[in-house]
């Protein structure tokens, strides 16, 4: 190959030996410039075009094997360069550094469609088997109680795919995971609900999520009122034809009802008493943790973050409060962390989104089924959107996915 994979410092860098003016570093979204998306992954490369379009044009014409090896299955393993270095494609925050975990065997080809290492697969690894075995079971491939491992989903996933004229390969990818689940989802047919919030300031007092997910968010309104706190919102459906910017994903999970934010200046803004919410960065590094105030909680020492132009250290608060973003999790909701150029952009630091991810599995789950599934929506609609462009996007996948 007329290329090599290089780490340089905290980032990846490739090299094309051949014409190395146009290739450039392999680093996390936001670098100025990189304005290519190879495969939609969580990697972009700079090449110094103007727009994606452009920037694949032209790594297609004069470095065909760089784009074909970095877009293939068969890609280097980035894994072995220690990716959780980088940011995820929605995001701007860096991730841990670890090495990856020895997967088990059978999952190698897994790991490597879906541009991920063992440790970051592992703590979905039951619920994926479950989901996917769930599905395989729509289609009379398993029974219903059958246990799917890596050594036996490869042959299950075969099955299915000879009995739907798929190419055989054994690997659950977008076209096996859409074959399996389009029918499912056009026939869920969930509704939404509108549920309550808390009046503070202009923020609404209700809104909409999908109806499985409505009955999770009522238990987790239920225990904050119980811990005398509260949740402000800014609202959670979002139509189709809402404008996609910085702090705006082409593929949130908003369209399908299935997250909600905060009111995002009832926290974090500034640091008053009157104020719901105080945000610190998240010492588990995942992104931040919220704190709500409460009268009925435990003093505790807080060290935030507030915003004056852009993010900055705020003075340490001791006050009342519990962990709302634990109290998230424990129902089946999680935050996304920040997205690029939210150092200076509020609107990145998405401090204030939870998306319910008990309703997702894990690189099984995609955009266009939690779509398709809503009653107000069927494919031929879909299909004119912007957004079912990523119809086949899998959660949680690097290749091509979603988060």
């Amino acid at each position: 190959m007329a290329f090599e994979i290089r780490t340089t410092g905290d980032a990846l860098a490739v090299y094309h030996t051949e014409t190395p003016a146009i290739a450039g570093p392999l680093e996390r979204l936001g670098t100025p410039g990189g304005d290519l998306d190879i495969a939609r992954t969580r990697y972009w490369i700079d090449i110094g075009a103007r727009t994606a379009a452009a920037a694949d044009a032209r790594l297609r014409a004069e470095a065909p094997e760089v784009f074909t090896a970095l877009e293939s299955a068969e890609a280097p393993d980035f894994a072995e360069y220690e990716a959780d270095d980088f940011a995820d494609a929605e995001q701007g925050e860096p991730g841990r550094k670890t090495r990856a975990g020895e997967p088990p065997a059978g999952l190698e080809r897994l790991l490597r469609y879906h541009r991920v290492d063992y440790d970051t697969f592992a703590p979905h690894e039951a619920r994926f088997f479950e989901g996917l075995r769930d599905l395989l079971a729509l289609h009379g491939v398993v029974s219903a109680d059958e246990q799917l491992g890596p050594d036996s989903f490869g042959e299950a996933v075969e099955a299915f795919q000879s009995k739907k004229g798929l190419s055989t390969d054994g690997l659950p990818g977008r076209d096996t995971l859409w074959a399996m689940q389009r029918d499912w989802a056009a026939d869920r047919e969930l509704g939404t609900v509108r549920v309550p919030a808390d009046k503070w300031g202009d923020a609404y007092d209700r809104f909409t999520l999908r109806e499985d997910v409505a009955e999770l968010y009522e238990g987790l309104y239920a225990d904050i009122q119980r811990r005398g706190g509260q949740i402000t919102s800014a609202g959670s459906f979002r139509s189709l034809s809402a404008t996609v910017s910085k702090g705006r994903s082409k593929t949130s999970i908003h369209y399908a009802g299935v997250a909600l934010d905060l009111a995002p200046y009832s926290g974090l803004a500034r640091i008053r008493e009157g104020d719901p919410y105080i945000v610190e960065r998240d010492p588990a590094g995942r992104g931040w943790r919220v704190w709500c105030r409460s009268g009925a909680a435990t003093e505790v020492q807080i060290g935030p973050q507030t915003w004056k132009g852009k993010l900055c250290d705020g003075p340490e608060t001791t006050c009342g409060a519990f962990d709302l973003s634990e109290i998230f999790r424990q129902h089946g909701f999680a935050d996304i962390g920040p997205r690029r150029g939210y150092e200076k952009t509020y609107s990145c630091l998405e401090w204030w989104h939870f998306q319910c991810e008990a309703v997702l599995v894990p690189f099984v789950s995609q955009f266009g089924a939690e779509l398709l599934s809503l009653d107000r929506y069927d494919e031929a609609f879909l299909k004119k959107t912007p957004a079912w462009a990523y119809h086949r996007s899998v959660f949680k996948s690097r290749n091509r996915g979603w988060h």
